[in-house]
């Protein structure tokens, strides 16, 4: 794992979060890494229809999209998960 992926991991966290395009909500359940090239990857379920489990790199996840002149994050954290 990279130091930049590292870094990434450390700044997303476990809870539930909204996307910017959609509004559509997903819980992150945890970080995990790719096995063959190590890359850094949330794992989170959808909150809504089959609630599916998707991956996605860390780096993509926690990115900021264009949107018209704006700049936003492509999942907005609404709801941390306190940990025990």
């Amino acid at each position: 794992m990279s130091l930049e992926d590292s870094a990434m991991s450390e700044a997303l966290s476990p809870g539930r979060y909204r996307h910017y395009k959609n509004n559509n909500e997903y819980t992150v359940i945890a970080m995990v890494r790719h096995s063959e090239t190590e890359e850094a990857l949330a794992l989170y379920r959808a909150a809504y229809g089959k609630r599916e489990l998707w991956v996605r790199p860390i780096k993509n996840f926690c990115e900021l999209v264009d949107v018209g002149d704006s700049r936003v994050k492509r999942f907005e954290l609404i709801a941390p998960i306190k940990s025990a």
